[in-house]
């Protein structure tokens, strides 16, 4: 089945606004932001020019991605936990069990447009498995600047092995990697109990209620893809608050959406066992208007973790870093001589 799913920033210029007259293309996208998915917007506002977001992983991966200059997106049906996703499946459908909470969710739908609620539940039911099979995403970790020196412990154990490297990258053009033009969004995920989904669903059709009269105007196909990405971005980016320590942002698209230069697809083998990857390569492409996503500019350090032999290391990613065309390598690479035992 093929998914042809247009997401919430696909939006005229200029809409007209009858109350409060015509609704700049970027203002209008920031209403529809804090609507449908204020946590998402919440956490979004709390990122700075001097943000930054760690990506932990084993010198070998780390090796590839520097000397490519591009990371791999996984299937999420291969991920650590493919339960992952079940589980945020599990939170809305809970949230919806609530039927006051759904007839309101309903009810505001239809005055847009008659039937459009069942439209929008149906679509979603019929394309929940290709959530599963053709979503690649790609998990970053919001990073402190208290970890810029050791990292940070928990991640070293989930994801260093035996020689772990935690590259750190600029929020700024990190989050250039969230657009239509390349076809990848960003997202934080929310760490959820059931009860806690309800309560941002909750919130979610309060909003949804309180700008009727934008949505009615907006039209029946418009306010339908908004309220799928919202439903889609919350199975996806929803996690058991037990994980809450990864403090994860996730990168996500999608395999039947239209390659770009900068992304495309491939077979890969991954820990013995070939796997469908989508890359997303660290280089500008001005034909889709894509800018500052160079390893220069995405590179603020990489963090030599818990390791046999850091010193070869440092000097392996100096060497790697030059060729990037990175500025003085020497000073981009932290060993943290963190004491965890390496196995």
């Amino acid at each position: 089945m093929q998914v042809n799913h247009e997401f919430p920033d696909a939006l005229p210029d200029v809409l007209p606004d009858t109350f409060s007259g015509p609704i700049p293309r970027n203002e209008l996208k920031n209403r529809l932001n804090r609507i449908f998915f204020p946590y998402a917007d919440r956490q979004l506002q709390r990122i700075s020019k001097k943000s930054r977001f760690a990506y932990y992983t084993n010198a070998e991966t780390a090796r590839r991605i520097l000397a490519n200059e591009e990371i791999w997106m996984r299937d999420t049906y291969d991920m650590n936990d493919a339960m992952e996703i079940e589980y945020g499946f599990d939170c809305l459908h809970t949230a919806f069990d609530d039927d006051a909470l759904k007839s309101r969710f309903m009810a505001v739908l239809d005055d847009c447009a008659e039937g459009l609620a069942e439209e929008i539940l149906q679509r979603f039911d019929s394309w929940s498995p290709h959530l599963k099979t053709h979503t690649f995403i790609a998990c970053v970790s919001k990073h402190r600047s208290r970890e810029n020196h050791h990292g940070r412990l928990s991640m070293w154990r989930a994801y260093g092995g035996s020689s772990g490297v935690a590259l750190i990258l600029n929020a700024e053009a990190m989050l250039k990697i969230s657009s239509r033009a390349l076809g990848a969004y960003s997202s934080p995920v929310g760490y959820m109990t059931a009860a806690q989904v309800r309560k941002e669903l909750r919130a979610v059709v309060r909003n949804m209620e309180e700008a009727r009269e934008l949505l009615c105007s907006l039209g029946r196909e418009r306010v339908r893809d908004n309220v799928l990405s919202m439903l889609h971005y919350a199975v996806l980016c929803i996690k058991h608050p037990g994980f809450h320590e990864e403090r994860e942002w996730r990168i996500i698209t999608n395999a039947q959406w239209p390659e770009v230069a900068v992304r495309t697809s491939a077979i890969e083998t991954i820990r013995d066992i070939p796997q469908k990857v989508q890359k997303i390569k660290f280089r500008d492409d001005p034909q889709n208007g894509l800018y500052g996503l160079g390893l220069p500019q995405l590179l603020n350090r990489v963090i030599i973790g818990p390791t046999a032999s850091p010193q070869s290391l440092k000097e392996e990613f100096v060497a790697l870093l030059e060729r990037a065309g990175v500025r003085h390598p020497g000073k981009k690479i932290v060993v943290s001589n963190i004491p965890l035992r390496c196995s």
